[in-house]
């Protein structure tokens, strides 16, 4: 499945530029609602610092409005997503060389170049 695809098709009114944004600093981008970015600041923790995750990282879901029943359900979809992504490279069945638009392919290259620092 192509995320960026999924988001961009159920974004409409979202530039390519934004997405990039999104992708790059999801926990402070613009074209997402406050929930959503405490989700992904969450999610950002789960994937690189579990050991990170403190009390304020749930009451700041808690602050954008959402119910415990939501809070888990993030959590829970943030771990399998990991637990997915992890499986699918160890298994070779992910697409090495993503496609996209310029701006996404720049940013994921980014991305990239973070994580093997």
């Amino acid at each position: 499945m192509n995320h960026g695809r999924s988001f961009r098709a159920h974004s409409e009114s979202i530039t390519d530029a934004e997405a990039a944004g999104v992708l790059l600093d999801p926990g402070s981008a613009p074209a997402l609602d406050e929930a959503d970015r405490a989700i992904l600041r969450l999610a950002g923790k789960i994937t690189l610092h579990p050991e990170t995750i403190e009390e304020g990282d749930i009451e700041a879901l808690r602050a954008t409005g959402l119910s415990e029943e939501n809070i888990v359900d993030a959590i829970a979809c943030a771990c399998y997503r990991i637990y997915a992504n992890r499986l699918n490279y160890a298994m070779g069945e992910v697409e090495r060389e993503p496609e996209g638009p310029p701006e996404i392919l720049r940013a994921l290259a980014e991305i990239r170049a973070g994580y093997q620092a």
